[in-house]
């Protein structure tokens, strides 16, 4: 569930539900928020393998984010078939970014070891499974704007957590949830042997 691209300059977003973000000076480039598609695998695929962690130092993984869920094509056609909350990002008809979440009581159904024992500690939330950016348009807010789409899909009373690795500490990803008004609530040793903390997002602030 690490993130990353959430910093840095501000687009504009024009949602496909007819939401709109915060008013963006009109000389920036727009944005397009979208369910995922089936469609959408292979430009997911490829934005998720160039956040490996594979051939990158620790410096390097810390500080401008990373991924360590190694899914395949596979994977994400379970992921996107199953998920309410599954979006890309698009600018000039070319996907830039994706966010893959669900409800917290399919995390078992999806063999998410984090999420489940979230569950047993919170009420009912949505977790952010994975977020990511095209290393070209990173630093661009594409992650934030992704992130705002789905908090505005958010039920009366549901939270919304993600789960940030802490070995390697993911700076990037820390410091993006924590602009978004995400507080650290508790760790999780995770069985690959990374810990993770698990921030939580509450519109109710509690």
């Amino acid at each position: 569930m690490s993130a990353r691209g959430g910093g840095g300059g501000r687009w504009a977003a024009i949602y496909s539900g007819g939401m709109a973000d915060r008013p963006r000076p009109s000389s920036e480039p727009a944005v397009r928020v979208r369910s995922a598609q089936v469609s959408d695998i292979e430009a997911i695929l490829a934005i998720a393998r160039s956040w490996a962690v594979e051939g990158r130092t620790e410096q390097e993984l810390s500080h401008t984010g990373f991924l360590v869920s190694d899914f395949d094509a596979a994977a994400y056609h379970k992921l996107l078939t199953a998920s309410r909350f599954a979006y890309v990002a698009e600018h000039d008809g070319r996907v830039v970014g994706f966010l893959i979440g669900y409800a917290g009581d399919q995390a078992e159904m999806m063999g998410d070891y984090t999420a489940t024992k979230t569950a047993e500690k919170l009420g009912p939330f949505v977790v952010c499974k994975q977020i990511a950016v095209a290393r070209p348009d990173a630093n661009r807010g594409i992650g934030k704007i992704l992130y705002r789409h789905l908090i505005a899909q958010l039920e009366p009373g549901q939270d919304l957590i993600a789960a940030v690795v802490d070995d390697p500490p993911n700076v990037r990803s820390q410091r993006m949830h924590r602009d978004l008004g995400f507080v650290p609530v508790f760790q999780i040793q995770h069985p690959d042997g990374r810990s993770r903390t698990v921030w939580r997002y509450s519109r109710s602030g509690g």
